[in-house]
């Protein structure tokens, strides 16, 4: 193909407003329009405007080429990612306000060659919950709790944005914190049109929290 890059290729929005439904629980399905001849992608899970504002949690995250199933098969995928290998830490108070956690079950260190960008806030906030974390889900979803947290169809390790536990500490502006892949190399086979993304995604807002799918090519 003759695409010379950079493009962005996918975006979804959702800023429900004050007090919008919220989704419990999701297997989010996105086909990308992505041109013949582009050689990779990264997918931005991004967070604007968020104070007290609940939160964003995802898992799973699956591309392949070629149709799109209502479950994808991991043995023809050409990304997945599960955060189940990266190393938890243990907590203390200072890091999660009231709660009291044993057990290594957060990291602020995301798997290989990913990114956290946490650079267009002013850090706040309960430590184990600035901006996107990756959390042991039994921790999270039930040490934690509340507010439909055990709603969410993960396991093992998720990646978390709660701005609900951040907002226990000192906390003094908006959120803007994004999620990045690395690189996920393409397959020259691939014809256009013919990506698809998935993740389990539980999103429940409160105020103007927007939150952002978005996926780039060839270093958008």
């Amino acid at each position: 193909g003759n695409f010379s890059g950079p493009a962005e290729v996918l975006m979804s929005t959702r800023n429900p407003g004050r007090g919008g439904d919220g989704h419990a629980s999701e297997q989010m399905r996105f086909a990308v329009d992505n041109p013949e001849g582009a050689s990779n992608m990264t997918v931005h899970w991004v967070v604007r405007e968020a104070n007290n504002a609940r939160w964003w949690v995802i898992d799973n995250i699956v591309v392949k080429g070629g149709p799109a199933p209502f479950v994808p098969k991991l043995g023809d995928a050409l990304f997945f990612e599960s955060f189940d290998y990266v190393s938890l830490s243990t907590v203390s108070s200072t890091h999660v306000s009231h709660l009291e956690l044993t057990g290594d079950v957060v990291t602020a260190v995301p798997p290989q060659d990913w990114l956290v960008d946490n650079s267009n806030f002013v850090l706040g906030g309960c430590e184990s919950f600035r901006g996107w974390r990756f959390w042991d889900y039994d921790a999270w979803a039930t040490d934690i709790g509340g507010g439909d947290r055990s709603d969410f169809f993960g396991y093992g390790t998720i990646a978390v944005f709660d701005s609900d536990q951040a907002s226990k500490c000192p906390f003094t502006e908006a959120v803007h914190t994004i999620l990045r892949t690395p690189e996920i190399q393409l397959s020259q086979r691939l014809g256009p049109n013919s990506l698809v993304l998935w993740f389990q995604s539980q999103f429940l807002p409160l105020d103007w929290m927007t939150i952002e799918v978005i996926a780039y090519l060839d270093g958008a």
